[in-house]
């Protein structure tokens, strides 16, 4: 009876001990794979920063030549008004020559 005891006794031990062993070797998988999945996110963050700045860098960029095209159409527009008001002044002193030659 007593070997039974210390028998049973001793396969429990083992068995907790097994146990132990492992629920240790899950944790410490458990734990390489948080690391893996903390590199994981932190190399996801890095990226997602990077296409942010590159995409507000095309932003600011598209924004200059939207701005430097805009300046150039006001540009031309000015041009053209100034064109076309001394059209007018040269079909005026045409038109008075005219007169004054007829």
């Amino acid at each position: 009876s007593d070997l039974v005891d210390v028998s049973i006794q001793r396969d429990m031990s083992e068995t907790v001990e097994d146990e132990k062993a492992a629920l240790r070797c899950r944790a410490e998988a458990a734990e390489i794979t948080a690391q893996e999945l903390a590199s994981t996110v932190e190399a996801y963050h890095m990226q997602h920063e990077q296409h942010t700045a590159r995409q507000q860098g095309v932003e600011h960029r598209t924004g200059q030549m939207v701005q430097q095209h805009t300046d150039r159409i006001s540009d031309l527009e000015a041009d053209l008004s100034n064109a076309r008001a001394d059209a007018v002044v040269a079909t005026t002193e045409r038109d008075i020559l005219a007169e004054q030659l007829a």
